[in-house]
């Protein structure tokens, strides 16, 4: 296999997508086609499309089709890659291919690729195979078409021409998602290597009904991939997320999960639905799932056994439409030996695992992930933070292992620091990176705990230079909104449930004297005279509160 072009290896590598590839590939083999080809008429011979064709594991993956123009085309019928071709490329020995149509006429099943080929103006095809080293299988195969009119046609110099490219192709064309996985909105800025392989298994179970497991260390990402399956997944329901790590009485994961009818104990001053029912027809999403206790685990496993469940105090089932991803960072099969885990629950909901790996095994990721979280916390800022060379190569060798959620804690409290320096142009320099590093560190290697005295810290220091600047526009009473911006996120966490927010927050009197949403408004109106005094558009309220 031939050495790739660097710079064409470098503009493949800064595409995000298999669709991006095709389109460079395209313009690329146009221009090499151009140089062999220069000073003949065009009606000698001319490229009329090219195809980037993946086969991974033997089987379909994409096809993208880039015409003359250098235009991405739609695929269709009319434009199937030659399943003869494709044969002739897997039993040869990695070396490139050309057929002629008119070669094709005799063959054995190939009437309809010869019918398409001509109904295509085609009298040449050029093929070139895919693979990741010299010797491997075949796993792909880039392909041009020819309208070539002349009985000697430079075939050898256009094949030689497209070695090289096709050599660039094959080291990142199998690595890349589809432009439809990364649709805007869709809730996965960042997709790596590994993270596409999960992406691919969500994509396909989304259209199940069976529970998927998904395991892997705090912070890496497993609610945001749980969202997007839900999305993917077409159902009509809610995506509703609880983390059990915040319901700190065990005993009340169950009333939680399942709801519970008024009076039922002390503050059940009301009915509550419970998560079950706020998903139906949609997704519920369970994180630490290891944490239930041993009669809410036969709940959950009769539940998804029967699809029937009954809330605390209820004197009838309750049927549940619900699909269910369940998430843990924690050895389920080694809890099962303690006893503190039900096998039958653990084969019920391992139906799917999926495993996440921790950030330090996705560093193709990590500067993608600094790039977004830069420019998601700040959407409307005209000049937004840059990381320096220097600071990057610090990120991508830390063990991160707080992970994505650590990512981010540090290059927000970088980017303070940057902005501190230079508001107009700040960039995150190593030293920036350095310290925000020691602050992640002095407080506990990314834990909790730390992470939130270290960011109060930096806040508490920012709004300190911003008070005290005599231009400036904070004041001392903007501090208040602090408060509201922790009910507004408790509310969030709620899927925007105000009277299940103020259970959380143990203020439950309010829902009970119907005076909640009253209390949040006013919080709510702090928040936004702080964020019109920074000069920037507030959070949107749950409903009931603006």
């Amino acid at each position: 296999m031939p050495e790739p072009d660097d710079g064409l290896f470098r503009r493949l590598q800064a595409c995000r997508t298999i669709e991006d590839v095709a389109l460079v590939v395209g313009e690329a083999l146009n221009v090499a086609f151009a140089a062999v080809l220069d000073g003949r008429p065009p009606d000698d011979a001319h490229c009329l499309r090219c195809m980037l064709v993946l086969y991974p594991s033997g089987a379909f993956s994409d096809l993208l089709i880039v015409d003359a123009s250098g235009k991405l085309l739609e695929k269709s019928p009319d434009l199937k890659p030659s399943t003869s071709a494709w044969a002739r490329l897997r039993r040869g020995d990695g070396a490139p291919l050309h057929v002629q149509v008119a070669d094709m006429e005799g063959e054995r099943r190939a009437a309809q690729t010869v019918a398409r080929l001509r109904g295509r103006q085609t009298t040449d095809l050029l093929a070139w195979p895919l693979m990741k080293r010299a010797g491997d299988a075949v796993l792909g195969a880039l392909t041009a078409e020819f309208r070539i009119n002349v009985e000697a046609p430079p075939v050898d110099a256009l094949l030689e021409a497209g070695q090289a490219i096709a050599a660039a192709v094959s080291r990142v064309a199998f690595n890349l998602p589809s432009r439809d996985l990364l649709a805007p909105g869709e809730g996965l800025p960042v997709i790596g290597q590994q993270t596409l392989k999960i992406v691919r298994l969500l994509r396909a179970f989304s259209q199940t009904a069976d529970t998927l497991l998904i395991t892997g260390p705090s912070g890496v990402g497993k609610t945001r991939l749980s969202a997007w399956c839900h999305r993917q997944s077409g159902r009509v329901g809610r995506f509703v997320s609880v983390n059990l790590a915040t319901i700190t009485d065990p005993t009340m994961h169950g009333p939680h999960l399942f709801g519970w009818k008024k009076g039922t104990f002390t503050d059940a001053k009301s009915d509550h639905r419970g998560l079950v029912a706020e998903a139906q027809n949609g997704t519920l999403f369970i994180d630490e799932i290891d944490k239930l206790d041993l009669a809410t685990q036969r709940a959950l496993l009769q539940l998804l056994d029967e699809n029937r469940y009954r809330a605390l105090g209820a004197t009838a089932d309750s049927e549940a439409r619900t699909r269910f991803i369940v998430a843990c960072n924690r050895d389920l099969g080694a809890l099962v030996a303690e006893g503190r885990f039900l096998s039958d629950l653990l084969y019920r909901i391992n139906q799917c695992p999926i495993e996440v790996a921790p950030l330090s095994e996705r560093t193709d990721e990590i500067a993608a992930w600094i790039d977004w979280f830069l420019r998601a916390s700040r959407p409307d800022e005209p000049n937004p933070a840059e990381v320096s060379p220097e600071a990057l190569a610090v990120a991508l060798v830390q063990p991160w292992p707080g992970n994505l959620r650590q990512l981010e804690s540090v290059i927000r409290r970088a980017e303070i620091y940057a902005r501190l320096e230079d508001a107009e142009h700040p960039i995150i320099s190593r030293r920036h990176l350095e310290e925000a590093l020691h602050g992640e560190r002095k407080h506990g290697a990314g834990g909790p705990d730390g992470r939130l005295m270290t960011l109060l810290e930096e806040a508490a220091r920012l709004m300190a230079a911003r008070i005290a600047d005599p231009a400036g526009t904070l004041t001392l009473e903007h501090t208040q909104a602090w408060r509201g911006m922790v009910m507004l996120a408790v509310a969030h966490l709620a899927d925007d449930d105000v009277a299940e927010a103020f259970h959380r927050m143990g203020r439950g009197a309010a829902v009970d004297g119907r005076n909640h949403l009253r209390d949040l408004r006013r919080e709510y109106r702090r928040v936004v005279s702080f964020y019109q005094a920074l000069g920037l558009s507030p959070p949107v309220p749950p409903d009931g509160v603006q």
